[in-house]
């Protein structure tokens, strides 16, 4: 009998007030998807809200205390018989343009801010670049 694995993470969308999404470059040391860019975020532990590792990963990897997240959505993927990934999105909206960060240089090792069109020719997970246009769109001019 194979053995299956169910890993639950959280990410967040981090939107500046000019519309701008903060992605992360992932270090050339990671072992899922080194170098490609991604959300802030990461692994739940053992009995921790979602929400809650969503707060402590966007801190551990920008430096950045966030306020109210809203919930956006609930992914899943299967990536073969035996592997699950569920991953909550959440939305934080910042009230100031480009507030400093502090990256985590063993996990990242750059970040920048994009807008919805730049982002469609990233490395970024395709779950994720749909997920941004379906929120930053709607609420923002000039796209």
């Amino acid at each position: 009998m194979s053995h299956k694995y169910l890993r639950l993470n959280s990410r967040t969308i981090i939107k500046n007030t000019d519309c701008e999404v903060l992605l992360l470059k992932r270090s050339m040391c990671d072992t899922d998807r080194p170098g490609s860019w991604d959300l802030p975020g990461g692994k739940l532990k053992f009995g921790e809200h979602p929400k809650d590792t969503a707060l402590r990963e966007t801190v551990e990897e920008t430096g950045l205390l966030l306020g109210e997240l809203m919930l956006l959505d609930v992914l899943s993927a299967t990536n073969n018989k035996n592997f699950q990934k569920i991953t909550h999105v959440f939305l934080s909206n910042l009230d100031e343009l480009h507030p400093e960060i502090s990256l985590n240089e063993r996990e990242h090792t750059e970040y920048d801010w994009y807008r919805c069109a730049e982002i469609e020719s990233l490395d970024l997970p395709r779950k994720y670049t749909k997920l941004i246009g379906e929120v930053i769109l709607p609420g923002c001019t000039g796209y």
